[in-house]
C-alpha cells in the first residue's frame, strides 16, 4: 500500500513539474471586464493598446554627454505622453537616449535643428561626418553610428511606431554615385534578445536599411531582413529572411510618413510590416513578411527589449566616399510616435 502511495504522489509531482516549468502562453482568467493577460516564461504581459511616447521635438533639449546624447523637457508637438522627464512610467520599463559608441562631436552628431522645409518646425537631424568607430579586426572597415535608442523595454511583443523622414537632395544623390553596392546602411532595427553587455540567449534582429546595386548612378531602395545568431560560426549572423523594395526608390527633398509593425512571432505567427506616404502622394506598402520575428531555436521569446527606432548605421567607405567629396551622411527625422500592442490599419 505504501508503495502505491509513493508511485501515485511522485505521478502528481511530475505532473506539476512539467506544467509550471513550460514555457508555453497560458491566459489567465481575467473575469469580468478585465483585459486577458498572458504569462510568457514567468512573464505576465497585457495585450491592451497604449500609446508609450511621442517625439515631435518641439521645446526639447537634447544634451551631449559624451558618447550618448539624453533628451529632456515636455515636447510641446504633442498634448499627452511627451514629458521626457518621466515618459517611462506608461506601464513600460526602459531608457531613451541617443548613442554613438565612440567618436566626438566633430565626428557624428544627433541636434534639434530647423525643418529644411519649414524654419518654423522642430526636427531631429543625423550627421555623420567622418568614421569614429575603430574595429580591432585589421580586415575589417571601421564603423559610423548615430541612433535612438530604446532600452530594457518590458513585455514589449507587438510593436508599432510610425515617423516622418527626410533625406537631403544633394547628399543622397552624392551617395547614388558611390560604385559599390550597398548592402549596409540600417535606419531602423529591432532586436529580439542582444549580444552585446550583457549577451542573451538566442540573440535575434530585424533590420531596415538602403540597398543599392553595384553601380554609380543605380537607385536606393529600402531592404529589411531578420538575422538569427550563430554562436558556431565565429559569432556572425545568419539570415532568415530578407525583402527588397525594388519598385519604390527612395524620395529625396521630401517628408515621407514611415508606419512599422512588428509582431513576435514564428514562420506563421510572426509578422513585420513597413508602409511609406511621401508627401503629396498615397500610402504605399513596402513590406508586409509573415515569418520569423524571434530566433528559430527560442521557446520562450520575451518582446523586443532592445530597438532603435531611429538609426543612422554604416561603415566606413560609405561614410568616406561622401566626405572625400566634402558632404556628409545626413537625415532628418519627425514626429515618432510609439505604441504597444497596436496594429496597423
Amino acid at each position: 500500500m505504501k508503495q502505491l502511495v509513493f508511485f501515485a504522489n511522485l505521478i502528481i509531482a511530475l505532473i506539476l513539474i512539467v506544467k509550471f516549468s513550460s514555457c508555453e502562453i497560458e491566459p489567465v482568467d481575467p473575469g469580468d471586464n478585465t483585459e486577458i493577460v498572458e504569462t510568457n516564461c514567468d512573464q505576465e504581459c497585457d495585450s491592451i493598446e497604449n500609446l508609450l511616447f511621442n517625439f515631435g521635438f518641439e521645446s526639447v533639449q537634447l544634451t551631449q554627454a559624451g558618447t550618448k546624447a539624453y533628451f529632456s523637457g515636455v515636447d510641446t508637438a504633442f498634448p499627452s505622453q511627451n514629458n521626457w522627464e518621466d515618459w517611462s512610467s506608461n506601464s513600460i520599463d526602459g531608457e531613451i537616449f541617443i548613442q554613438y559608441e565612440e567618436g566626438d562631436s566633430t565626428q557624428r552628431l544627433a541636434q534639434i535643428v530647423c525643418d529644411p522645409e519649414n524654419a518654423n518646425n522642430n526636427v531631429l537631424s543625423f550627421n555623420i561626418i567622418e568614421p569614429h568607430i575603430n574595429i580591432a579586426n585589421p580586415f575589417a572597415n571601421n564603423k559610423s553610428r548615430v541612433q535612438l535608442n530604446f532600452d530594457n523595454a518590458n513585455c514589449l511583443k507587438e510593436y508599432y511606431q510610425t515617423c516622418k523622414m527626410y533625406f537631403p537632395t544633394d547628399e543622397m544623390n552624392h551617395l547614388k554615385q558611390y560604385s559599390q553596392g550597398i548592402y549596409w546602411l540600417s535606419i531602423f532595427e529591432f532586436w529580439n534578445n542582444k549580444n552585446w553587455g550583457e549577451e542573451e540567449d538566442f540573440p535575434f534582429r530585424i533590420t531596415v536599411g538602403f540597398y543599392k546595386k553595384p553601380g554609380a548612378g543605380e537607385d536606393l531602395v529600402l531592404r529589411t531582413k531578420a538575422d538569427q545568431f550563430d554562436e558556431n560560426n565565429d559569432r556572425e549572423f545568419d539570415v532568415i529572411w530578407e525583402e527588397r523594395a525594388t519598385d519604390f526608390p527612395i524620395s529625396f527633398g521630401k517628408w515621407m510618413d514611415v508606419e512599422m509593425y512588428v509582431l513576435e512571432g514564428d514562420e506563421t505567427t510572426g509578422r513585420f510590416y513597413l508602409a511609406i506616404t511621401p508627401e503629396g502622394e498615397s500610402k504605399i506598402v513596402l513590406f508586409d513578411k509573415t515569418g520569423f520575428t524571434k530566433h528559430p531555436d527560442d521557446d520562450c521569446p520575451d518582446g523586443f527589449k532592445n530597438i532603435q527606432p531611429l538609426k543612422w548605421y554604416t561603415n566606413a567607405a560609405i561614410t568616406n566616399h561622401m566626405k572625400n567629396s566634402g558632404y556628409a551622411l545626413k537625415m532628418y527625422w519627425d514626429d515618432l510616435v510609439v505604441y504597444k500592442n497596436k496594429e496597423p490599419n
